[in-house]
């Protein structure tokens, strides 16, 4: 019984695996030809069926190397776009330039396949580092708009290579000179191309259980022969030959040795690195690819280490047969997955299926049209074109300036790369690509470890003041910037961190609050650059205090050794925000005469909540008051108390505390003030009290009870209408600090 898509079977050897690698073997056969031809289109029509023997290979000796020794389950491996333009790459170089000049006319395409192949073979050796080095991780963070780059440049050369075989005439250099050979077109051949491609195209609409380009080639194949038999074979281009039948031998390895003592030229020698490490770099991209969409199938982790040293091996093993580098095949999988296939064994019966057909089949494969596979690949460079990219432009459309402004970044990375693909190949793109994903992970980093930055009038001191100074404080809030970092702070990052500092005090702040609660690493040279700004910051005369340095750790230990405790006045670091701020604030205030107490007690009139009272009715409310003193650390009243009075505070200081169970400790979540009342809510609700109020020094308050109030309320109306008023005006102000609090708390 077959397993259903995305569950794990275990039993290795079933018939599912065996179906499914018989399936995925049917439909590898046009890629492994397709590619083929391809990889050895610099050497001309002579070499086709070199080619082909060379993409059957990479499927027999990298699929069973790869599925016997690799980390995936269900995988299959093959032959690959990229990695066959490579291969071709190599080989056009080789013929063009004759680097080694060890070899004549007569012998250079002979060598230059040997070349390609020995680039194969050491791009496989770079894999199977990867593999040692688990460097596979890292592999990964090769951005999707390289990757697409990359796609869509292979697609267009692709496409560029076959237009002259499907149209049948010979081919040029540039697809421009399609213009000047018009009438050389060879409307049979095309018309063998079109049937195939219209077949393949919708081949779903008809059928799922044969592949679209089996479908295809097979419907070309007939049209092409019945042609044929009608005399018209002059017209319909050339089949791809007799295949000679020969047991496969690692013959290649003697060529290898012969070559190494001329690849000593550095202008060779680099280019091959290159090209060996290009090879590397895409097959382990497309297998990581195929690897993870395996995984989706089977619900078991992968190896990737395993996986990378298991598909280096195999191509080093077919290249030294003859044969292609390849890598991991989603569609393949995909295949092998919808026929029953689930362990590795699939991939390797795969390889074995592919082998019975070479030799067994080599005489029907030789008759097949060459028409017939430019138009699989062609339909095969569509489909390769990463879909995706062509919505870019209705995003664009869509989307606001700021993210216009990333996918506007998105798609000129792609174009560049595509352009680099198919202007000066993709062993250039491949080195471009790198650079340009490790250019996009330094800007993303530098960009992200500041989260966000907010102004004194949203970022607030969880203290409580007097209308007045609440006042001030919210009209002069631009004067305070709290700049939240968060993540990995390197080197690269500090200028994001440097240009946001600069920007917020040309704006007018004063005081910078550096919030390190969410940074995860520092190193020494970010602590550096940061003390640096303190420095200047200070000689500008700013103040910067930073917060959650905790007495212990790493970011607080990179401070210590670059040295910005030094940079910092004593007394500007504290364990969180909400202290730092509270600093900031009692600073700003401490200079405002205007705004000082020349009390030694605040009088009840000077409250907020009494303003727009009658003089009668304040000697009547403070006819009821009663004055209470507590000492530091005493509570005026605990968390559950059902007590109903108010409290006016006119001198000292308290908190605000809540109990938490689970720690068997209190915390602290404001404080209040002189000029600012607390227990309010016992006016308004029988509710028990919701946490502990504790006085943090000495403190004098009068409280006035329920009872009173609603005396008072019964003989003077309108003076209790206007106390509730402007109860209500400084609750209303507390709940949008409350509200603020809540966000920051759900963010933490």
């Amino acid at each position: 019984m077959s397993v259903p898509v995305g569950q794990a079977n275990d039993s290795p050897g079933g018939g599912s695996d065996f179906a499914g690698g018989v399936a995925s073997a049917v439909i590898s056969l046009p890629a492994c030809m397709a590619y083929g031809i391809i990889a050895v289109a610099p050497l001309g029509t002579n070499f086709v069926s070199a080619g082909i023997s060379a993409g059957f290979y990479c499927a027999i000796f990298g699929g069973l190397i790869a599925a016997l020794l690799g980390g995936t389950p269900g995988m299959i491996t093959g032959p690959k776009a990229p990695l066959a333009l490579i291969f071709s790459s190599v080989v056009g170089f080789f013929v063009a330039t004759n680097p080694l000049q060890i070899v004549g006319e007569a012998e250079l395409p002979v060598s230059a396949m040997l070349c390609g192949f020995m680039v194969m073979f050491l791009g496989g050796l770079f894999q199977v580092a990867f593999g040692l080095l688990r460097l596979g991780s890292l592999i990964k963070f090769i951005s999707y708009p390289v990757i697409a780059g990359f796609m869509n440049g292979t697609a267009v050369l692709i496409a560029q290579s076959q237009v002259w075989s499907f149209l049948g005439i010979p081919r040029g250099a540039s697809v421009l000179e399609l213009g000047d050979k018009f009438f050389d077109i060879q409307p049979l051949t095309a018309l063998v191309g079109l049937i195939t491609i219209l077949v393949m195209w919708n081949s779903a609409k008809w059928t799922r259980k044969i592949h679209g380009s089996i479908l295809g080639l097979l419907a070309g194949f007939a049209v092409y022969h019945a042609l044929d038999q009608m005399g018209l074979g002059h017209r319909l281009g050339a089949t791809i030959g007799k295949i000679p039948f020969e047991i496969p031998s690692p013959s290649n390895v003697i060529g290898f040795v012969a070559l190494i003592p001329s690849v000593s030229v550095p202008d060779f020698l680099q280019y091959v690195v290159m090209a060996a490490f290009s090879i590397a770099v895409l097959g382990s991209i497309d297998s990581l690819l195929t690897s993870i969409y395996c995984q989706s199938q089977t619900n078991q982790r992968t190896n990737t280490g395993r996986e990378l040293l298991a598909q280096g091996m195999g191509n080093m093993l077919a290249a030294c047969f003859g044969g292609t580098a390849g890598a991991g095949s989603i569609g393949a999988s995909a295949v092998s997955f919808q026929a029953g296939g689930r362990s590795r064994q699939a991939g390797a019966i795969c390889g074995l299926t592919v082998l019975v057909i070479f030799f067994a089949f080599s005489g029907v494969v030789s008759m097949i049209p060459r028409a017939v596979l430019s138009g699989i690949l062609l339909v095969i460079s569509v489909k390769l074109f990463d879909s995706w990219s062509t919505k870019l432009f209705r995003m664009l459309l869509q989307r606001s300036n700021r993210q216009r402004a990333e996918l506007w970044q998105n798609a000129l990375v792609i174009m560049v790369v595509m352009l680099v693909t198919i202007l000066k190949g993709l062993i250039i793109a491949v080195g471009i690509g790198v650079a340009l994903s490790i250019v996009m992970f330094v800007f993303a980093m530098s960009k992200s470890v500041v989260r966000r930055v907010q102004d004194g009038t949203v970022a607030r001191s969880h203290k409580q003041r007097d209308g007045k100074r609440m006042e001030w404080l919210r009209e002069n809030g631009m004067r305070i910037a709290v700049i939240e970092l968060e993540g990995a702070i390197f080197f690269g990052a500090t200028d994001h961190i440097s240009n946001t500092i600069e920007s917020v005090a040309d704006d007018g702040a004063d005081y910078i609050v550096l919030d390190f609660k969410r940074v995860k690493e520092l190193d020494i040279s970010s602590a550096r650059i940061i003390m640096q700004n303190v420095l200047r910051i200070r000689n500008l005369g700013k103040t910067i205090v930073v917060s959650y340095l905790l007495a212990q750790g790493p970011i607080r230990q990179a401070f210590e050794d670059g040295g910005l405790f030094d940079a910092l006045e004593e007394g500007l670091c504290f364990d969180d925000t909400d202290a730092a701020l509270e600093y900031v604030e009692e600073e700003m205030l401490a200079v405002l005469p205007e705004l000082s107490w020349e009390q030694t007690e605040l009088a009840i009139e000077d409250f907020e909540v009494m303003q727009g009272l009658a003089a009668d009715d304040l000697v009547a409310l403070r006819g009821v008051l009663e004055r209470k003193t507590f000492g530091k650390g005493d509570f005026v009243f605990h968390q559950g108390d059902t007590d109903r009075e108010m409290y006016f505070l006119v001198k000292g200081l308290a908190d605000i505390r809540i109990g938490l169970e689970n720690a068997g400790r209190t915390k602290r979540v404001q404080s209040f003030a002189v000029g600012t009342i607390f227990g309010e809510m016992a006016l308004l609700d029988g509710a028990p009290r919701s946490a502990n109020v504790v006085a943090a020094e000495m403190l004098t308050c009068y409280s006035l009870s329920l009872r009173d109030f609603e005396r008072l309320q019964g003989k003077h109306p309108q003076s209790a209408i206007v106390f509730m008023r402007n109860l209500s005006r400084i609750l209303a102000g507390r709940l949008r600090v409350a509200n603020w609090m809540v966000r920051e708390l759900e963010e933490q």
